[in-house]
């Protein structure tokens, strides 16, 4: 069977996806960001750290010249002072083309120069800073022109003698391109040299590389994390699924065993029941206590040889069939037993057979009928010529006045039959049961006089959808067998009564007729709705197949309810507005 998913499950897991994706992108911004605020910050350190330096640089050299080829003893010690500090790349004087003029002796094999970009904005702004590559080395380089108050002459910080410049022309014996004691005061602005510093970020970067890779790591590591946990959420999910469908199918067989016509039983591999569906329980009608932990070989089925088959069985009066089928279970052995409670087919198979039979005669009847009357006719008329005619002579009067007698039972047997083969149309209506009485009443005054019979009724229910002349045929045969088996003397239980009755009965009404006479057999209660079967010795036996004919076109049923020497009730079934016919009473026939 197909279950289709829960949408609210399905709705979880799309919210879970969606949650995740929206973390993720989250996390990544938010790594993204602090490795920027990182990088910016180191950005801002080396920025500052090379401004600092170049101030000093610059503000040192102020102090300890006055001519680009005269250099102090203090300046020359800044100098070598910068030289040991590891993180100092290079510090020297371009000229404006951005030839070295004086430099320190770089840790770097590369000729230093400005990329171009950096001297255009040098030669407008005076200024530059910003990372560079130097020799395959990561720096970051910082520039300013050199604008000093009265350069090229002795600083206003005391005479004294002039050191003379080294050999090269620069402090260091590098650089060159301008001549020993020229006075720079004169030169323009735009061709005042450059002080540079470039600073090493390789520490710097190796930190930052560090924190990044850290970063990634806790973000991947999160990110794992909150996957996995996506993944078991998922899969919980969809367990959870799978338990609901499993708990959606179990209940779903548990109301489908339990709404099963048929009865159904299982037993373990010693015989004994272990579950029973409510069919079951109908069909061998427990005592207090249930089928559950009693034997199957107490309901006497017949499971001794192993069939696959359905097998015919009586019990008590039911007519069921049995399929067996053994399966193993988890506790061993088992046997699953089903059975079909035929009782209600047979007796409509009963009813259908009665019914062809019916059928049978009626085509017969119709046939013979037409044969039979025009004779019979012009027979009863010589009779009754007869019997006027020999009016007053005996034997010949009640010979000729027995023949009309005669003729006019073997008139009514041709008429019942007829009553029997042909279809009659209905006219069903609410009929007042009532006024029906009254008149029926009325017919049977003096067979109810001559015989001392008290005729009463007990009307739960006044009116009765049917066909009206059909139920007065119908009643009348009832109260006239009523009447002739009162006749043979009443049970005991008081004067001799015939009572008509009605009664609410499910969604339809319940018609009967019953009288306190000597009642029937079981035999004769079987027989009792056949054709020509009569227990009285001048009855045709039509009545009551009349009466069961009846009942069968209107959709209901007629049940006899007697035992010897206890009276004898017919009971006329008739269906309600559903069509449904009433379910007979507990302990009738």
């Amino acid at each position: 069977m197909d279950i289709a998913g829960s949408k609210k499950e399905r709705h979880t897991v799309y919210l879970a996806v969606f949650t995740l994706l929206i973390v993720g992108v989250a996390l990544m911004l938010s790594t993204w960001q602090m490795l920027r605020q990182q990088q910016e910050a180191t950005m801002q350190h080396m920025a500052l750290t090379a401004k600092s330096v170049l101030q000093a640089v610059d503000s040192s050299m102020r102090r300890g010249s006055s001519q680009m080829d005269r250099v102090r003893q203090d300046t020359r010690e800044f100098f070598m002072t910068l030289e040991q500090n590891e993180d100092l790349l290079f510090v020297g004087i371009l000229d404006p083309q951005g030839e070295n003029l004086r430099a320190r002796p770089p840790r770097i094999s590369a000729e230093f120069s400005l990329p171009p970009e950096a001297l255009a904005e040098l030669q407008v702004a005076g200024r530059w800073q910003g990372p560079m590559t130097i020799g395959g080395t990561k720096a970051y380089v910082a520039a300013k022109r050199l604008l000093w108050p009265r350069f090229g002459r002795r600083p206003p910080d005391g005479p004294g003698p002039e050191p003379a410049p080294p050999p090269g022309g620069g402090p260091h014996g590098h650089g060159g391109g301008m001549q020993h004691g020229r006075d720079m005061q004169s030169l323009p602005p735009e061709k005042a040299p450059f002080l540079v510093v470039a600073l090493d970020m390789e520490k710097h970067e190796a930190v930052y590389a560090s924190f990044r890779n850290a970063a990634y790591f806790q973000a991947a590591y999160i990110l794992a994390a909150m996957l996995l946990l996506w993944v078991l959420a998922v899969r919980f999910l969809s367990r959870r699924a799978l338990a609901g469908k499993a708990l959606f199918l179990e209940r779903f067989q548990a109301r489908l065993l339990d709404a099963l016509p048929e009865g159904l039983l299982i037993t373990d591999q010693e015989g004994v029941i272990r579950a029973a569906n409510p069919a079951a329980l109908a069909i061998f009608a427990p005592e207090q206590g249930g089928l559950v932990g009693t034997s199957l070989a107490a309901l006497h089925l017949p499971l001794d040889t192993p069939s696959l088959a359905w097998r015919q069985h009586s019990l008590e009066g039911l007519a069921l069939e049995v399929f067996h089928l053994p399966f193993q279970s988890e506790g061993g052995p088992s046997v699953m037993v089903i059975v079909r409670d035929r009782t209600r087919i047979r007796s409509l198979e009963k009813s259908l057979a009665e019914a062809e039979k019916l059928a049978a005669l009626g085509t017969l009847a119709a046939g013979v009928a037409h044969e039979i009357r025009n004779p019979l006719s012009a027979l009863r008329g010589f009779a009754q010529y007869f019997a006027k005619k020999l009016s007053g002579k005996e034997p010949e009067e009640t010979y000729a006045t027995t023949m009309v007698r005669e003729a006019d039972r073997l008139n009514r047997v041709i008429t019942d039959l007829l009553y029997l083969a042909r279809p009659r149309i209905l006219h069903v209506a609410p009929v007042d049961l009532n006024s029906l009485a009254d008149e029926l009443e009325e017919l049977l005054r003096f067979d109810l006089r001559d015989k001392g019979l008290v005729f009463n009724r007990e009307f739960g229910v006044s009116l009765v959808r049917a066909d009206r002349d059909t139920l007065k045929s119908a009643l009348l045969n009832l109260l006239l067998n009523a009447v002739d088996a009162l006749g043979a003397g009443a049970d005991g239980s008081g004067p001799p009564r015939i009572t008509l009755r009605s009664a609410p009965e499910g969604d339809g009404v319940l018609v009967a007729v019953a009288d306190n006479g000597p009642g029937m057999c079981g035999e004769d209660i079987v027989q009792a709705f056949e054709p020509f079967f009569t227990t009285k010795g001048k009855g045709t036996g039509l009545g009551l197949a009349l009466v069961h004919k009846t009942m069968r076109e209107h959709g209901g049923e007629a049940r006899i309810e007697s035992s010897p020497g206890r009276g004898c009730e017919v009971r006329l079934l008739f269906p309600g507005e559903s069509g449904e016919t009433p379910s007979p009473p507990q302990g009738a026939a």
